[in-house]
């Protein structure tokens, strides 16, 4: 169950990549930062905020993708060293604690991840905003 859920974010936060990476492209492509209405201090403001933004969402992605300390079974040390228990039960009790204590360490990664991933989502929102903002910046008149 913790692996699918550990799979469901993962997928949530490449997802989040790819759309904040979009809208830095995509903003790039209509020309709002290199059109000529977003002149001086403001285009290399708003460029480095967009680009901030973007990289922030993907550091945060690949420690989303690859995280640290994750256990996905028992180790075959968990079995081995309670072989040396008196019976079958002490040894499948004390494996028993192992995945117990492992499990738990995977919901403390698991929510830290998916807090990690709401930073993510409230960057993309900041990305968001940033290019609406640079949307209604007006026009300079020509000559």
């Amino acid at each position: 169950m913790q692996d699918a859920s550990l799979t469901n974010l993962r997928n949530r936060a490449s997802g989040l990549l790819t759309i904040s990476t979009l809208i830095t492209s995509f903003t790039a492509t209509l020309g709002w930062l290199n059109g000529g209405h977003v002149e001086g201090w403001y285009l290399v403001t708003l460029t480095s905020l967009l680009l901030a933004t973007l990289v922030t969402i993907g550091f945060l992605v690949i420690v989303i993708l690859k995280p640290r300390l994750w256990y996905f079974c028992p180790s075959a040390e968990d079995f081995l060293n309670p072989l040396q228990q008196e019976s079958a039960d002490e040894t499948r009790a004390a494996v028993t604690r192992k995945m117990i204590q492992k499990s738990g360490r995977n919901r403390e990664i698991l929510y830290r991840l998916s807090r990690l991933y709401k930073f993510g989502l409230y960057f993309l929102l900041v990305e968001v905003g940033l290019v609406v903002w640079i949307s209604f910046i007006p026009k300079p008149k020509g000559p």
